[in-house]
Formats: C-alpha cells, structure tokens, sequence
C-alpha cells in the first residue's frame, strides 16, 4: 500500500500517463480473449501500476455490449472509461461486488499500518471466487503490492494460482519483484510498466496541478526515477532546494558547526519531520554516488587513499551510519552531524584523517 501524496488514489483516477506500450499490450490481449487469469505489474512505486490495474479491472467489470443491428460491437480502442460511468463509481468507492483489493489498510483507531498482507486475507480469495459474478462477468483481484506479502500469505496465494477460476484474474503489483516466490512469478504474465520520460512527468504533474520550472525538470526526473508519486512528493516539500543544500554541503568543506548548519540539522530532525528526513537520508546518498561518479569520470582511479578510494569510503560509512541509526532509533540530529563530519574530512583530503 502507497500513501498518494498530491495525487488520486489510483481506484478513483481516471487518467494513466507515459504507459501507452503496456496498457496496448492488455487491450490487445483482452480483445482477443487471451488475457492471462495472473497478471505482474513490475516497475519502481508511483510510475501507474496501481493506476493502470485499475483502468483494466474497471474495463473488464464493465457489463459485455449486446450486438446491435449490425452485428458485434467493435472491440474497445482504450481502457479509458468516464468518471460518471456506473462502474467506474462503484470502483472508486470500494463497492463493486466482482471486485477484491488485498492491500495494507491503515487501522481507523490507532493509525498504524500493519507490515504484511494477512494470510487470511489472501486465503479469503478462494471464497471470492467460488462466489458467481454478480452480473456474470469477470471477477478481479487486485494485490497492491505482491511485495508485501510474507511467506505463509504467499504459499496461499499459490494454490488459488494452480487452480485459477473461470472469468477470473489477479493482478499483482510488484516494485521488487524478485523478492516474490519463483513459483509465482513462474505462474504469472509479466507486464513492465516504463519510468517516465521528463515530458510524461512534466504533464502528469500538471494534471495535478503541478507547475515546476522547467529547467527543475531535468534533476526532478533523477530524484523521482521517473515516478510521478514521488516527484509530486518532492515538489510538495520543497525536495530539489533540499538537494541543492546536500549538494552544496557535500562540496563545500567547513571549519566547524555553525549557526546555519544547526538550524539545518534542526530543521530536519525536529519531530513530525519523519518524511523530510527520508527524503534527506535519500538525498545525502544520491548525492554521494554522484560525487562517486563525478570522481570516476574525472579518471581518478580505485588506488587506496587515493580521491576515488576515500569517497568510496565515506560513501559506505554514511550508508551504514544511516542504517544502524533507523534501527536502534539513534538521535536523527547527531547522525545528521556525523554523516556531514564523515563527508567533510574526506573533503580535506587525508592530511585531515
């Protein structure tokens, strides 16, 4: 389950942008009734899978046309389907009876989100299916997200797989797919859904009422990887004038701590801050495989102490170091501190190691 920041939840949108190829692929094999009853929708968080499972469900949910005067109908050209259609409001609100979303729901009372796909949930999948259709039509299962499942929730879903029903389909949706069972992903069509490119991104962003500059657009594509979700995120939070202060603070090296960069450790490390700080912890470390890269493509080579070699270092300690204290639940401001310290004497060379 994804939260949506700045954007529909994916059962109420009625608009999929940049997966033309994949969704063609479905429509194609919908029209001529060679549909796979086990779909893999694969590709990083926030780039349409979920949108895109959807579109499909909705299309497949809607009641088959009657020949009229001359003869069949012609088969569909898109998955698009009107807002208003009765179908497509069912769906958005979560009651359409020939439809089953497994997913982690956050409880009502207490907030929290529970960390897997419960086994019976899963198993609850086989008794959706023995149910008939209530317009005798397709039944659809959608599971957002597959990864999400542990290992008895998965060995569940497996035997529905063997034994798929008539007129019915799962669709899985997968950001990491391979860490499903192989005897999954062996029982399963897999259908890759696309990063965007900078113009997608740049108008799916504007559907959401999204105006970046356009010479933002170029790093807002490195830092979402071409999901719209997060660059929506980003830009909600001011995310590019934060990795512009990683950058600067990465490059620049520093005598001691300052007002300026206490109140920035303050800034990110004060309470109800949790999504600023990912995205920082994020950031820092993308900003260190750059000055990795950087340092590669400027013919420096792996030697040890030398240039390459040391921010090869820094770049594994400030991974470690941002993983030990997520884990024992370290002050955020002190680690922010000590992944600038690591950062700063590898930026004074190795006089100051």
């Amino acid at each position: 389950m994804d939260e949506y920041v700045g954007s529909k939840n994916p059962r109420e949108n009625a608009v999929l942008f940049g997966q033309n190829e994949a969704e063609q692929s479905l429509l194609d094999a919908s029209n001529g009734k060679r549909l796979h009853h086990s779909l893999l929708l694969t590709g990083p968080k926030g780039i349409g899978k979920a949108t895109l499972a959807f579109r499909l469900a909705r299309h497949l949910l809607k009641p088959d046309e009657e020949d009229g005067l001359f003869g069949a109908p012609e088969p569909p050209k898109s998955l698009d389907m009107p807002e208003d259609d009765p179908v497509f409001r069912k769906v958005a609100a979560g009651s359409h009876p020939s439809l089953k979303v497994l997913e982690r729901r956050r409880h009502p009372e207490t907030g929290k989100v529970p960390r897997d796909i419960a086994v019976a949930d899963v198993r609850g999948l086989s008794e959706f299916y023995r149910m008939t259709s209530a317009d005798g039509n397709w039944r659809v299962a959608i599971i957002d997200a597959a990864d999400d499942m542990n290992v008895n929730s998965a060995n569940a879903l497996l035997k529905i797989l063997e034994e798929p029903p008539e007129r019915s389909i799962i669709i899985l949706i997968a950001h990491a797919p391979g860490r499903l069972l192989p005897t999954i992903l062996s029982r399963c069509h897999k259908v890759s859904l696309n990063t965007l490119r900078t113009d997608e991104l740049s108008e799916a962003l504007g559907a959401l009422q999204l105006y970046p500059e356009e010479n933002d657009l170029p790093l807002l594509l490195l830092l979402s990887e071409g999901s719209v979700g997060a660059a929506a995120n980003i830009l909600q939070i001011d995310g590019l004038e934060l990795y512009r202060e990683v950058e600067k603070i990465i490059a620049t090296p520093w005598s001691g701590l300052n007002k300026e960069m206490d109140a920035f450790c303050d800034r990110l490390a004060k309470n109800g801050q949790d999504e600023i700080y990912e995205m920082f912890v994020s950031f820092f470390e993308r900003a260190l495989s750059q000055k990795v890269l950087a340092t590669v493509r400027a013919g420096n080579l792996p030697i040890p102490g030398g240039e390459l070699d040391r921010w090869l270092e820094v770049w594994e300690k400030v991974r470690t170091l941002f993983v030990q204290a997520k884990g024992l639940g370290l002050d955020r401001k002190h680690t922010i501190l000590n992944a600038f310290l690591h950062v700063n004497d590898t930026n004074q060379g190795p006089s100051a190691r």
